[in-house]
């Protein structure tokens, strides 16, 4: 436990999307926090890297991570009012198939019931997904995928 609040650095956003992470009904929690635990960044000084190495090992678990990051750009962008069906109509994707990829990382985004909005959880994935030398790899550039997806 003392891992965790040391990884957390005081910040409530890390252990509130570990728990999320840890909990999915679909994984062992047991192995979903040892995962979490053995992550190890190489700069501990910056402000956000436990938070960031956690967010890019949640990136790199999907099974298409690129996929994964094109279609929550969109409501990284504008961060509310996305739907299911509006991103499955830009990556030509059959329906059900955003619902499908996303049910693994419901510790950052889930899908809104009530309007089938792509919800991030907190402003802080929102910041890293923007951010090129947070996300690194998995940066997209709002201007470049605007052009890419409306020419």
């Amino acid at each position: 436990m003392y891992q965790l609040v040391d990884k957390s650095s005081g910040q409530f956003i890390y252990a509130a999307t570990v728990i999320r992470y840890v909990e999915s009904p679909h994984h062992r929690p047991h192995q979903r926090l040892d995962s979490i635990l053995g992550l190890h960044p190489p700069f501990k000084d910056l402000p956000f890297v436990e938070l960031d190495a956690l967010y890019t090992h949640i990136l790199k678990i999907t099974d298409d991570p690129q996929l994964f990051v094109d279609i929550l750009i969109f409501p990284a962008m504008y961060y509310t009012n996305t739907s299911v069906g509006q991103v499955e109509r830009i990556h030509a994707l059959e329906s059900g198939d955003v619902e499908v990829l996303l049910s693994d990382v419901a510790s950052v985004v889930q899908i809104r019931t009530q309007d089938s909005n792509i919800k991030l959880l907190h402003k802080s994935f929102f910041d890293f997904l923007l951010d090129p030398h947070r996300s690194k790899e998995f940066f997209r550039n709002p201007m470049d995928t605007t052009r890419r997806f409306y020419p």
